[in-house]
């Protein structure tokens, strides 16, 4: 494509921090014309991995295959504050391989304390965008041509995460690359972050410790008074939505932990109270969410359990909320996450209408 020669002559007199924020500033215009098309910022059906070991089952591979996913987000490390330094930390390791032909996008989550002390954060996004490689690299795979960092920003350090972002961008593009980040419902009111575009996580969105909360992975109640924000959002956004569950355990009225195998059907160690509670009847293990393999703990007479699933219908309803709101941002679905115990709670043809585009409407 040609350019008329007034406006090359300005583009050859700016500097090459001018020029690449105009660089940034096209591309993001080129993801909000196209956003709505299979072209764009998520190209193809796409999935996290979110565990601390790769190793597919077969079930999870033909998940894959069956529906045609092509990306999948592979979460490689998370960022933590050690003693005033930032560190990595969960660090993904590789007892498998990926299926040839998906494009991996390395995900690195930021600990919410990491950015709220003094621990120097100048350098993060390059050290991200440097470890992201030398992961890849060691383990077979291609230097990556996205990266995306996964944070949950308030105001108090939106903008020591925004340099953050402006930093690791600014790599990924001087080599044709892109930088991606997720953006929590809250965020939607606040500025857009400096990222090619964002993945909307639609999950997690209520009060987990809270006893009186009926699903804390979400609801369309609690969806819904966020969602006026979206026709003005300055940033393309996918949507992810939630195809896992979780036991939560209270104690004495009080949050205790999010478990893991827990049989509620057994009804010798577990009474059914309604509304997806269960009253534990007697002491038992209980394997609790850790971000290593787990932590072993105790479950006691009195204990109360929240099964927490997202029904199809509810998944539907707030996919339409979206679309009702801002199409583009519904046309690309990203699920969360890929697990076998996850997948099988759904059935197949519902899965491949939400994310094949119709919407499971």
């Amino acid at each position: 494509m040609f350019m008329p020669s007034d406006v090359m002559r300005r583009l050859l007199s700016l500097s090459m921090a001018n020029l690449l924020l105009l660089m940034s500033a096209m591309w993001s215009l080129f993801c909000l014309a196209g956003c709505s098309g299979r072209d764009a910022c998520v190209e193809a059906n796409a999935m996290y991995y979110w565990r601390t070991t790769l190793k597919l089952t077969s079930a999870e591979r033909e998940f894959l295959d069956d529906n045609e996913i092509g990306i999948i987000y592979l979460h490689l490390f998370d960022v933590v504050d050690a003693g005033g330094v930032l560190r990595p930390s969960s660090t993904l390791l590789f007892h498998d391989t990926l299926p040839a032909g998906l494009r991996i996008v390395p995900t690195v989550f930021i600990a919410p304390d990491a950015l709220s002390g003094n621990a120097p954060s100048d350098s993060l996004g390059a050290l991200i965008v440097r470890r992201a490689d030398q992961m890849m690299a060691k383990n077979g795979y291609d230097v990556p041509d996205e990266i995306q960092i996964d944070f949950d920003w308030t105001r108090s350090n939106r903008d020591k995460y925004f340099r953050i972002l402006e930093s690791a961008r600014g790599i990924m593009q001087m080599r044709g690359g892109r930088l991606s980040t997720t953006v929590r419902l809250h965020q939607l009111v606040q500025s857009a972050p400096p990222a090619d575009y964002g993945v909307l996580m639609v999950y997690n969105v209520g009060n987990i410790t809270d006893p009186r909360e009926s699903n804390s992975i979400l609801s369309s109640r609690t969806v819904r008074p966020y969602l006026k924000a979206l026709s003005d959002y300055r940033l393309p956004l996918v949507t992810a939505l939630p195809v896992y569950s979780w036991d939560v355990v209270f104690s004495g009225g009080k949050f205790k932990a999010i478990a893991h195998s827990l049989n509620t059907a057994d009804t010798a160690m577990f009474a059914p109270m309604g509304d997806g509670r269960f009253r534990c009847r007697k002491y038992g293990p209980l394997a609790m969410a850790g971000r290593r393999g787990g932590i072993e703990g105790r479950i006691y007479p009195g204990d109360v359990v929240r099964h927490e699933f997202v029904e199809d219908s509810v998944l539907s309803a707030v996919l339409s909320d979206i679309r009702s709101v801002s199409r583009p941002v519904a046309e690309r679905i990203v699920l969360y996450h890929l697990d076998e115990k996850s997948i099988k709670q759904y059935d197949a043809e519902f899965i491949q209408k939400l994310i094949g585009g119709s919407g499971a409407d």
